[in-house]
């Protein structure tokens, strides 16, 4: 009797009857490959979506999918044995064969599983063609613009030595680690630039056994040396970029009369379409207007020049105005900190994490989906490409975009409907890719089961995005919080929307009423690029914080706690997952900081950190010592924002 299986496998669907075996002839073999979980790439506010329009525009629930290019712990995604060019293509749509692909019994024809058109299987394809039945998995992409062809990613790393960078501690702790982490590299292309009164590069010698300094006074329309001379081969010239760093750092201290955005534009312009990624830590040059920030983002963009951006604030009690640095930032992607004095360990952490962590120049990302979809928007840090396409300078561990789709027809007549994305990534040795993933629904009748299966971070973060856009259009922060008040407003006082996230359970209704709350309270041009670019996940740890409340005698994992309106908080300790990276454990006023550091070290508080601590970063804070920390002060925001006030039919 034959097997289930030999009739249906999990990524072939058989229609018909099993065609017979004709051992005769020799098949090649197929590979294995590794399982890869879509769902760490793709997120969707709904995955049981609605039949019917009207029931969809009932619930108030936008239809947004998040699509994060680069996870921060990357599986092993299968690379197919064809390229791009040579990828099994529907006709009709152009969407690569995938995971939702229906082949005919005769295995000369498959049906899309975006489209539902017939194609032909091309002969050459063979077993091969069965290959790419993953939900996610890679095919190598020739890219057309040649100025980008092989040309491996260089790091570029500007570090202001200025009186409050040096006495702060700032400076050397930067270089120290700095040179520690070049010390395990292997292979790559890194230079190092010092702002004093002066741009200060170096100029490697032809026989690359030597190095000089170039400076210049000004930043303004600056053009840098040749990469060929800035640039140090981590794999042959370890010993003398060390030896240059060293030397280099000895430079007197000063101040630049440039700004921000004119160094910016300069490296951008000088290194523009080279794969160079700057990270730039500053302290005391001014930023730049509005206006200007808008200028540059665009022409970074069309130059595909990339820059992180650490600034240390030194005041405790004013804060300049950043906004026009978060409007580059949501133009740009690029990754903003700005810090103060006591946040100066894990600061230059996270800026040498930063200057080699992942990154793929010139990242795109395009969608392909039924045609009962339409894309509204697509929203992220970087800029619309096509009508179905998004483009950001470079993509990093975490970075997001976000597609909105609305129904063009009142009533969905489609069954298993599936959405494809490919996301073209570069390489450190300038190789692209096309990771191509796809993301199946479910039609449903009913809107609980929208409710019960839907993703609330997703659904709260589209709604302020979509306050943070209004905000952007008028370049007023005023705006976007007026806008978040009757975007709230109008998403809380619906009843039917009340009961359906009550009856969803989770106490859904009061999460998204906490997580409006805080937002009116954090958001501002700063934190508007962290929500533009985090993944839902994430979004849900930054407004709507949770903690496990830590005791002395604590000895198994407790349980996890909202932030919001916790007032108890006595004695003990909170520990805090902030985002990715970071964790905090925040002390009560009455415990004693020297003690918990010995409580912390030993068991059973020990195994019990190392249960929940899933970050490289864990600070430990006390509120009178660290009271100007900035991240401390976002999760006190966080702890005392009020709920909004709803109506209750």
């Amino acid at each position: 009797m034959e097997s289930k299986e030999d009739g249906l496998s999990f990524w072939r669907t058989i229609l018909g009857p099993p065609k017979p075996q004709m051992p005769e002839i020799k098949r090649e073999e197929v590979r294995e490959y590794p399982k890869v979980n879509v769902e760490k790439y793709i997120t969707s506010s709904i995955n049981f979506i609605p039949i019917n329009k009207r029931d969809k525009e009932l619930l108030r629930a936008p239809f947004t999918v998040a699509v994060t290019p680069i996870i921060s712990d990357p599986e092993n995604i299968p690379k197919m044995e064809y390229s791009f060019e040579e990828a099994p293509k529907c006709g009709n749509c152009g969407t690569i064969c995938n995971a939702k692909t229906i082949i005919f019994n005769d295995s000369t024809k498959y049906l899309c599983g975006t489209c539902k058109a017939a194609n032909e299987i091309p002969i050459a394809m063979d077993e091969k063609f069965k290959s790419n039945q993953f939900h996610v998995n890679m095919v190598e992409y020739p890219y057309t613009d040649q100025a980008l062809v092989n040309a491996p990613i260089k790091n570029i790393f500007v570090l202001e030595k200025s009186e409050l960078t040096v006495n702060h501690g700032l400076f050397s702790k930067t270089i120290e680690k700095l040179i520690n982490r070049i010390k395990t590299l292997k292979s790559g292309y890194f230079s190092f630039i010092i702002l004093t009164n002066t741009l200060t590069v170096p100029k490697i010698s032809e026989d690359r056994t030597k190095f000089a300094y170039s400076s210049y006074p000004d930043c303004f329309e600056m053009q840098c040396p040749s990469a060929d001379s800035i640039f140090f081969d981590l794999s042959t010239e370890q010993d003398l970029l060390i030896q240059y760093i060293t030397s280099i750092s000895e430079l007197s201290q000063g101040t630049i009369s440039s700004s921000l955005f004119e160094l910016i534009d300069s490296i951008g312009s000088s290194y523009a379409g080279q794969n160079v990624m700057t990270t730039i830590c500053t302290s005391t040059i001014p930023t730049g207007t509005m206006e200007e920030a808008k200028e540059l983002g665009h022409k970074l963009l069309l130059s595909l020049s990339h820059f992180d951006l650490f600034i240390m604030n030194p005041s405790i009690d004013t804060q300049p105005d950043y906004a026009s640095v978060g409007e580059l930032s949501m133009l740009n992607n690029s990754h903003i900190n700005i810090f103060n004095p006591v946040q100066v360990e894990s600061a230059s952490d996270d800026i040498i994490y930063r200057i080699f962590c992942q990154k793929c120049p010139a990242a795109l990302v395009s969608s392909t989906h039924p045609p009962f979809l339409a894309i509204k928007d697509i929203k992220g840090c970087g800029m619309m490409r096509t009508q179905n396409s998004f483009i950001m300078t470079a993509a990093e561990p975490g970075d997001t975009f976000f597609f909105f789709y609305d129904y063009i027809v009142d009533q969905v007549e489609f069954t298993n409907p599936s959405i494809l994305y490919q996301m073209r990534l570069t390489h450190d040795d300038g190789s692209t890719s096309i990771t191509v993933a796809t993301y199946s629904f479910s039609l449903v009748n009913n809107n609980k089961s929208v409710m019960d299966h839907a993703n609330i971070d997703l659904i709260l973060q589209s709604y302020i995005i979509q306050a943070i856009e209004d905000g952007r259009e008028k370049a007023d922060e005023l705006v976007m919080l007026s806008s978040l008040d009757k975007i709230r407003d109008d998403f809380l006082n619906q009843p039917f929307l009340q009961l359906m996230l009550t009856a969803s359970g989770n106490n859904n209704f009061r999460y998204a009423c906490v997580c409006f709350g805080t937002a009116s309270k954090l958001l501002n041009f700063i934190r508007a690029s962290d929500i533009m670019s985090k993944m839902p996940r994430e979004f849900g740890w930054y407004c709507m914080p949770r903690f496990y409340w830590l005791q002395r005698n604590t000895t198994e994992v407790p349980n996890l706690l909202t932030l919001n309106g916790f007032n108890r908080f006595v004695s003990g300790a909170m520990f805090i997952k902030y985002d990715s990276r970071h964790s905090l454990i925040i002390l009560a006023e009455n415990e004693d900081m020297n003690e918990w550091i010995d409580l912390l070290n030993k068991s059973p508080l020990k195994e019990v950190i190392q249960q929940i601590s899933t970050t490289p970063s864990v600070e430990l804070i006390h509120p009178k010592v660290n009271a100007t920390h900035k991240t401390y002060i976002t999760i006190n925001k966080c702890m005392t924002a009020p709920l909004p006030a709803t109506k209750k039919d």
